[in-house]
């Protein structure tokens, strides 16, 4: 067994023995239980008696090596009075109780959390929108409609939703056409240079590129500062998810919560050190929506499933009224057989508290008449833990 368990369970078994330990004329014999499950509290019982005016001269404890929990009592605590004018060794006297002096082994925890913590959301959650900015450029030497039928090129950019770094088809937001022109009877098509720009630049507040265009005038097919005629920035947008430790958001503590210039956010998170949450330290932009993906997980089969749920703990604050009608946020599932379904919207056990604007769009599965339910709140909700139960959901 590793030296530190065996001084942790050192601790807690010296917890269990918290009467004098004397001698009058012999041995004072142990009169306590043969064993004692403190279940991580302090036990107070008799292990030995002492006649009246009897004098302590020694005494021993048995310590085992069994692993135990951790404890955070004072350790032996010899209870009595008149302890003041002994002599004492390795003890210290603190309001008519003889305690042990700690040498520094004993309840000794670490949670690794001191100092200053940096915590980054690690790849496998994915979320939308993305954030970074992609682009792809092409020349179309087919002919192109915004081009009167003349050859062009085009410009598509759109948010990176899968984190790959480059631009899907399904990402593609916006389109920019770049025609051919003649110049001096000489056909001439447009080059492009792309320069990154740093976050906290005066024309992106969270960084991205900036793109020059203009026509080959030269053929060289290089893009010269005389042939410029078009420079745009591409500039990412805000992470609208990221994780955090909470103790670096400069807000007012006051127990489990957190004030902020924009509202209240938790102090801590409900559970560990770490949890996940939109922007952390700053308000989510108006007409900002998203979602956050878990990993996907293997479901057990139908004969293994007996009240199979998912539980999660969660924080929100989303403008609304009383009676609802606002923004809101929901829980929605898919499932992969031979190929993924669609996302489907979950009611959790008991409901959601409150519902949605009903010019918001209405997600697959949720009620198809009336104001679709929600999580959402006039103030902010402190720390809720909700329950999904799903076993009928996988059932064949």
């Amino acid at each position: 067994m590793p030296a530190e368990r065996k001084r942790l369970a050192g601790a807690l078994v010296l917890l269990m023995l918290l009467a004098p330990i004397a001698a009058a004329a012999g041995n004072a014999n142990w009169v306590g239980p043969g064993s004692v499950n403190p279940q991580g509290d302090a036990v107070t019982l008799t292990g030995f008696r002492v006649p009246g005016n009897a004098t302590v001269l020694d005494g021993w404890l048995h310590v085992t090596d069994s692993p135990m929990a951790t404890s955070l009592d004072d350790g032996i605590v010899w209870e009595g009075t008149d302890f003041s004018s002994g002599t004492f060794y390795g003890t210290e006297l603190v309001e008519e109780e003889i305690r042990l002096e700690d040498d520094g082994t004993r309840s000794n925890i670490s949670t690794f959390d001191e100092g200053e913590i940096t915590v980054n959301l690690d790849s496998v959650y994915k979320y939308s929108p993305g954030w970074r900015h992609v682009y792809a450029t092409t020349y179309v030497s087919t002919g192109l409609s915004a081009c009167n039928g003349d050859n062009g090129s085009s410009l598509e950019r759109g948010w990176d939703s899968d984190f790959d770094q480059n631009l899907d088809s399904d990402e593609v937001l916006w389109t920019e056409y770049f025609c051919d022109a003649v110049v001096n009877g000489t056909t001439v098509y447009y080059l492009f240079s792309f320069f990154p720009v740093s976050a906290g630049s005066t024309n992106c507040s969270y960084g991205g590129n900036l793109m020059k265009a203009g026509l080959n005038l030269d053929g060289d097919n290089q893009l010269d500062a005389n042939e410029i005629s078009n420079q745009t920035y591409l500039c990412h947008q805000h992470k609208l998810w990221g994780a955090t430790t909470f103790t670096d958001l400069n807000g007012t503590i006051y127990g489990g919560t957190q004030t902020l210039s924009h509202g209240v956010v938790p102090a801590s998170a409900a559970e560990g050190i770490v949890a996940v949450g939109t922007m952390p330290g700053s308000p989510v932009p108006a007409g900002a929506s998203g979602y956050f993906l878990l990993p996907q997980v293997d479901v057990p089969d139908d004969e293994d499933v007996n009240g199979y749920y998912m539980t999660f703990d969660h924080w929100y604050h989303l403008d609304s009224t009383a009676a609802g009608g606002g923004d809101g946020a929901w829980v929605e599932y898919r499932m992969l057989t031979s190929s993924w379904t669609n996302w489907s919207y979950i009611t959790p056990d008991g409901g959601y508290p409150s519902t949605m604007s009903t010019s918001a769009p209405t997600p697959e599965g949720a009620p198809s008449t009336g104001a679709v339910p929600v999580f959402a709140s006039t103030t902010y909700s402190g720390w809720v833990s909700s329950k999904d139960s799903l076993g009928n959901r996988f059932r064949s």
